[in-house]
């Protein structure tokens, strides 16, 4: 049965507990910063060595380029403390090793830890609050823009909540797109199809016959498919 996520909070914070990887996360969170008019500079690295923290950058300032690395991590705060691309290491990273790019070395900056669960365990918190005060330290008052802040499951479901109806636009905007490209792809393969048909003299009339039942049931699937999705869309529950 489909759960419309945003009709209540409650139905949304089951529907981003549900995430188990980073990516699908990474994606409502870039969705977010965008609809608050940041200009994001860079998206998860595909390469073996991560980003150096910085999963997602948001440039918070124009004129001073100051910006703001995103830590983003599915699961809760203990399962992701520690290792190479744990949230203590990427949060060091993201903060103490400045964006490649010139302009932006002596930009003020901060980070925000992003994860789709709870704490885990009381003992996690502290560990994070201690990691984060040492680095914001070390970084110095001059160069830190904001204290680094920690969003859970509770902060990630509210502030996406804000923004429903910008999700719910960009989500339909989306499902349109499939659903003309999947128009396009099944015209193309019926054109394709026609044309060797017909230039073949072999070919008899039952299998036109049959090409142009393929091209109605592909049709019908389409139309069904989008039947079932504006019913999703609708369903209140």
């Amino acid at each position: 049965m489909f759960v419309n996520p945003w009709i209540r909070k409650d139905n949304l914070r089951y529907f981003l507990l549900k995430f188990k990887e980073d990516k699908e996360l990474d994606d409502y969170v870039r969705m977010y910063l965008q609809f608050l008019d940041y200009q994001i500079i860079r998206t998860p690295s595909k390469g073996p060595y991560g980003e150096q923290g910085k999963d997602l950058v948001a440039i918070e300032d124009e004129e001073g380029k100051a910006y703001c690395s995103y830590v983003v991590k599915a699961g809760t705060l203990q399962k992701n403390l520690y290792g190479d691309f744990g949230i203590l290491k990427q949060m060091e990273d993201a903060l103490l090793k400045p964006l490649e790019q010139t302009m932006y070395i002596n930009s003020r900056r901060t980070v925000v830890v992003v994860h789709n669960g709870y704490e885990g365990y009381r003992g996690a918190i502290k560990i994070f609050e201690q990691q984060k005060e040492q680095i914001q330290k070390q970084l110095g008052s001059h160069l830190l823009l904001n204290e680094i802040q920690r969003w859970d499951i509770e902060e990630l479901t509210n502030r996406c909540f804000e923004k429903r109806d910008d999700f719910q636009k960009a989500e339909e905007f989306e499902l349109t797109l499939n659903i003309l490209h999947g128009h396009e792809k099944i015209n193309i393969d019926f054109e394709k199809k026609a044309e060797v048909i017909l230039l073949d003299p072999r070919v008899q009339k039952t299998e036109y016959k049959e090409l142009i039942r393929d091209q109605l049931r592909a049709i019908k699937r389409l139309k069904d498919n989008l039947a079932l999705e504006k019913f999703a869309e609708e369903e209140k529950i």
